[in-house]
């Protein structure tokens, strides 16, 4: 499409060089020394540059369009001037040929461009509405068979009536010329046909298209519900052409994706009824463990102390911790998981935690816990028992992974509009092809060690439920650093 594409530095050269390039043409095959052979080149490539610039330059403000347009009427219109001037033999002779170039260049030149902005919105419109486009081909056919005709009207008329002699010197060149106004008055009566022709003709294309049209319009309507989610909706089937076959073809893909969906939701349906008893027996088995659990516990703790009572302590604690680690599994799970958050200042809690978990880190792991809290901590909005829980289990993961003789280190700081909480150990480290997997449930590293998989991904869920994030860096034989953050809590 080169209509309005060009900006106006190029267009202004292109509507400057092609009719040049005409005129030393012409020159070159005509007789340049007849004044009038030389006005009518030089008008036709006023003509001719007007109507390059008129349709090639890209749309503009009005009055830019129109100074561009002015200022190339002015420059052709100089050119006749200097012709008249030059050869032209009265001033009378030199008004007339001045008006009626500027005139009919200026005149030429909007025409052109009017049409070329009303070429530029229909080719947009016939683009983006198929009904347009068939009427487009339509009018396309009609044009293309009247301007056929006149065509070859004119050639049929050069090859009879030309006939070149040296006698007359008549030369191609000299005919066309002297039939140049029967060529004009040609062109203009086309013009006039076509302004008759092309209307009624549209009306019939777009009135004839517009029945074809209407059913491809229901199928896209029917589309756009099906891509809202409404499977059930059929189309009409309407005739027996390739619209009408593709109706029935659509109705029925739609009507086996509605069956396949409502399959489909049955099975999601069972499935969801399946998880959800499988999450409350899980809960109720772990709740009932708790209590045999902490009976052995008291029990264990009359008996005198020896390597096989603290065995079995070290077993049942374990067994606790895995009951524990199922049943708020279970509870998150079955979305019965609550939460109380409250402005909390967290730097007793996450004291009090250290201080417990160390004694038994010492005497079971041998491994120092110390903590780098510092005072003046801003709030933030958590559950005390989850925060308390989160912490716990990642002390836990990390004395697992800890050697005797390591530390843990529980740092709290604040960083920007979050208070980031890290639990940084000296244990053996994580791979890195591993620490995308160590957030998943019911991972781990090494399943000869002991444990569930379940305390990290319970980490993940439970801070992202009160707002927060999760973060992990390891490097093997070196330790780990888990790192949680909660945004600060600003009061309304």
């Amino acid at each position: 499409m080169l209509l309005l594409k060009a900006p106006p530095r190029r267009a202004l050269l292109e509507s400057t060089l092609l009719p040049l390039a005409w005129m030393m043409v012409m020159f070159t095959l005509g007789n340049h020394a007849r004044p009038q052979f030389l006005l009518n080149t030089v008008s036709f490539a006023n003509t001719f540059g007007a109507c390059i610039l008129a349709t090639r330059l890209y749309p503009s403000p009005f009055w830019r369009e129109a100074l561009l347009i002015l200022a190339q009427c002015g420059l052709m219109t100089l050119n006749v001037a200097v012709i008249v001037l030059l050869f032209g033999s009265s001033r009378n002779q030199f008004s007339t040929y001045l008006s009626i170039a500027t005139v009919g260049t200026l005149v030429i030149a909007t025409n052109a461009r009017l049409l070329a902005r009303f070429w530029y919105k229909w080719n947009h419109l016939r683009q983006r509405h198929f009904l347009w486009s068939l009427t487009h081909a339509h009018l396309m056919v009609v044009e293309g068979l009247i301007l056929s005709g006149l065509l070859a009207v004119l050639f049929i008329q050069i090859l009879l009536f030309f006939r070149p002699s040296e006698k007359n010197g008549l030369t191609l060149v000299a005919y066309i010329q002297n039939i140049e106004p029967y060529i004009t008055v040609g062109g203009l009566l086309t013009l006039a046909v076509l302004l008759l022709v092309l209307p009624p003709s549209a009306l019939f294309a777009y009135v004839v298209s517009r029945q074809l049209v209407r059913r491809i319009m229901v199928l896209e309507q029917a589309t756009a519900l099906v891509e809202q989610g409404d499977y059930s909706v059929q189309v009409q089937v309407e005739g027996e052409d390739e619209i009408a076959r593709l109706q029935a073809r659509y109705n029925s893909m739609t009507s086996q994706l509605h069956q396949t969906i409502q399959k489909l939701q049955v099975e999601q349906a069972t499935v969801a009824g399946l998880s959800k008893l499988q999450r409350e027996m899980v809960a109720s088995i772990s709740h009932d463990l708790r209590t045999p659990i902490a009976t052995l516990q008291v029990y264990l703790d009359t008996l005198v102390a020896s390597p096989q009572t603290n065995r079995i302590k070290e077993e049942i604690d374990h067994l606790r911790r895995l009951t524990d680690d199922l049943f708020e599994a279970a509870q998150h799970e079955s979305l019965t998981l609550t939460l109380r958050l409250m402005p909390t200042h967290i730097k007793p809690l996450l004291e009090q935690i250290v201080a417990v978990t160390h004694a038994a880190a010492q005497e079971l792991r041998q491994v120092e816990i110390y903590s780098e809290i510092p005072a003046d901590l801003p709030l933030i909005l958590i559950d005390s028992d989850r925060l308390s829980q989160i912490i716990r289990n990642l002390l836990q993961n990390a004395l697992r992974w800890t050697p005797p003789g390591g530390m843990i280190l529980v740092r709290a700081v604040p960083i920007e509009a979050e208070v980031q909480i890290a639990v940084q150990d000296t244990g053996i480290g994580i791979a890195a092809d591993e620490l995308s997997n160590i957030w998943r449930r019911a991972y781990r590293v090494d399943y000869s060690q002991e444990g569930s998989g379940l305390g990290l991904a319970m980490v993940k869920q439970l801070v992202e439920a009160m707002q927060g994030r999760v973060s992990v860096e390891s490097v093997v034989n070196s330790g780990s650093c888990f790192r949680v953050y909660f945004p600060i809590f600003k009061p309304a």
